[in-house]
């Protein structure tokens, strides 16, 4: 282990500088993830209104499409004691936490919503595309 202070600041210095660096990318990557699921909304509902739902979008690099994803509901306390309610009344109000987890697994529920999938002209779902690597530490 080096224990030369020099270094050591070196290495403060740079994890500050990634730290904020990775709080940028990420607030960055929030705001340009709102601004796409707005446009993404516009887009699916003029298709909607103009009843082309089953629209197939060409682009420069592939083509859009319409896809329905299942999105399961959020798992609320509220919900929790719900679905605690149900099992309890059905079961007899006996506690076995085995059978409680996968009463619950079993009966969450997912939600249908539409989104626009992204498929290349290679057929591929579009990949992000690699982030820049770090300068190396000095």
């Amino acid at each position: 282990m080096n224990n030369d202070p020099g270094l050591f600041a070196s290495y403060v210095r740079n994890w500050i500088h990634q730290n904020d660096l990775a709080s940028t990318f990420m607030k960055q990557s929030l705001k340009a993830r709102q601004i796409r699921d707005e446009y993404e909304k516009k887009v699916i509902d003029h298709l909607t209104q103009t009843h082309m739902e089953n629209a197939i979008i060409q682009i420069s690099d592939g083509r859009l499409s319409v896809v329905e994803e299942r999105v399961p509901r959020s798992l609320t306390m509220k919900n929790i004691e719900t679905l605690l309610h149900g099992y309890f009344a059905k079961k007899g109000g006996r506690d076995e936490t085995t059978d409680v987890m996968n009463y619950l697994r079993g009966h969450r529920g997912v939600d249908r919503v539409k989104r626009l999938k992204r498929v290349t002209n290679t057929g591929q779902q579009q990949q992000q595309t690699p982030q820049p690597q770090p300068p190396p530490l000095q």
